[in-house]
């Protein structure tokens, strides 16, 4: 498997690839799932299922971004990682909207 690019957070290195590849990256999958498992599994296995398909499709955004926008990924990764990869993306979306309003100020 090709590896497009790593994040490095709390000194541990992981591989955040296209969507393509994150689904076939084990390691990747098991913390999806893990997560969604935790946080969804009381609201029944449709909302885990969308939770675990939402956060593999923001994967692909975080690699983009993360291509223009390093810091801000770096730093949304850090705080939202553990509310999902949909939640980071919404994180670096936002911060970027944002920083278009301030420099417009």
């Amino acid at each position: 498997m090709k590896i497009l690019t790593f994040i490095l957070l709390a000194g541990t290195a992981i591989s955040i690839a296209t969507m393509a590849e994150a689904q076939s990256g084990e390691e990747l999958k098991r913390e999806i799932k893990a997560r969604c498992e935790s946080q969804m599994g009381e609201y029944g296995r449709s909302l885990v299922l969308f939770c675990m398909e939402e956060d593999s499709a923001a994967v692909s955004k975080i690699v983009e971004y993360q291509k223009k926008h390093p810091e801000i990924v770096n730093r949304c990764l850090s705080q939202m990682r553990k509310y999902g990869f949909s939640l980071v993306a919404f994180c670096i979306e936002e911060d970027l909207i944002a920083q278009k309003s301030i420099d417009q100020w």
